[in-house]
């Protein structure tokens, strides 16, 4: 698949747009005011940043030739990049704790399996009702865990429910 100017440009505004929204946690200051114009442009333009790069990253994955030894190349440099983010912000992670990065290595594994799914409309329309009951139903996330108990990563088992259910992502 060759380059489309059109979604590098959608790339890079999510990237500006997540730049923009961490760099606003990271070095607001302490009498900012959350109600403020600017802070409303903020909080809404960041929203959008996450959700863009997803959405151009899924597309992008679908147009392209999946082949197992670009999953696996992908694959391990998206989980070594989780360690470096980790162990640069010591202070917020454990050196093995499943972020974002991890969990978007998981899902590019996978890729075959969604695009397989989403070509079959019964197959599709199963795996999101699917997913609705599991999310509504087994109520796997934990609103009582504290940032500790988000983190920490002692067992493999530890390790596995951060990664799919009480990660430290949305």
């Amino acid at each position: 698949m060759s380059r489309r100017q059109d979604i590098d440009q959608i790339r890079g505004l999510a990237i500006l747009l997540m730049i923009m929204v961490h760099a606003a946690a990271t070095w607001a200051p302490t009498d900012a005011s959350t109600t403020s114009l600017l802070a409303l442009i903020v909080a809404s333009l960041g929203g959008l940043a996450a959700p863009l790069f997803v959405t151009v990253g899924g597309w992008v994955t679908v147009q392209s030739r999946w082949t197992l030894r670009k999953a696996l190349i992908r694959f391990v440099f998206l989980i070594i990049a989780q360690f470096l983010v980790n162990i640069t912000a010591s202070h917020l992670f454990d050196p093995f704790t499943p972020g974002v990065l991890s969990l978007f290595a998981i899902l590019y594994l996978l890729a075959p399996i969604w695009i397989r799914i989403s070509r079959n409309s019964i197959a599709f329309g199963a795996t999101l009702v699917l997913i609705g009951i599991i999310n509504t139903e087994f109520s796997l996330g934990d609103s009582t865990l504290s940032w500790n108990d988000r983190i920490e990563v002692v067992t493999i088992i530890q390790f596995l429910s951060h990664l799919l259910v009480t990660g430290t992502y949305p």
